[in-house]
């Protein structure tokens, strides 16, 4: 029997041993995960922008540009979904801005939904709108005053990368007593990672 435990002995420690031996295993590495399409801004975190020279569109604030941020710049609910609201009445010249919440990359696209009410003004105008990120203006359009109530999808595709972080610019004005809704900018990842 003493045969057998030497052995049986001599056997776990070989096993032992040989379990000491083996390097460690490493995990394989999981591949990041595909990055959802998502808010690239809120509607409650809009600030105006009071220094004209911290607007980029500032050159074209008119000298008689009135704006109660207060009042003029708001949040409005539409169905459960909050939207930024501007009213020209009370604010008819806004830059609005807030950090953007994730980073592009090339190839990215930026889904734009707005909505304005029956627009009108005491004499033939146009609206600009207008978005700008980290200085460069991604998108803008005039709309002739006066036009009826009509909403606005726009798909931007980004051509350079983007911190997060980076500042997003909206941007109204026109003459006339009107509303504006800001109802979502969205980002989606679609450019290689």
């Amino acid at each position: 029997m003493r045969g057998d435990q030497r052995e049986f002995r001599h056997a776990v420690g070989a096993i032992l041993a040989a379990v000491l031996l083996v390097p460690a295993c490493e995990p394989e590495p999981q591949p990041e995960p595909e990055p959802e399409p998502g808010p690239l801004a809120t509607a409650d975190q809009w600030d105006w922008v009071a220094d004209p020279s911290e607007d980029v569109f500032g050159a074209e604030r008119p000298s008689d540009a009135i704006c109660d941020e207060t009042l003029g710049i708001g949040v409005e609910l539409i169905g459960n979904d909050a939207a930024l609201e501007i009213d020209t009445n009370l604010c008819n010249y806004a830059t609005v801005r807030q950090p953007s919440l994730r980073a592009l990359v090339p190839g990215d696209t930026i889904s734009l939904r707005q909505w304005h009410y029956d627009l009108v003004a005491p004499s033939p105008s146009e609206a600009h709108l207008a978005l700008a990120l980290d200085g460069e203006v991604l998108w803008e359009r005039g709309i002739p005053i006066p036009a009826a109530a009509a909403s606005i999808d726009e798909v931007i595709t980004v051509d350079r990368e983007v911190p997060a972080g980076a500042e997003l610019q909206f941007h109204v004005h026109n003459h006339g007593n009107n509303t504006y809704l800001l109802l979502a900018i969205e980002a989606d990842p679609t450019g290689p990672r």
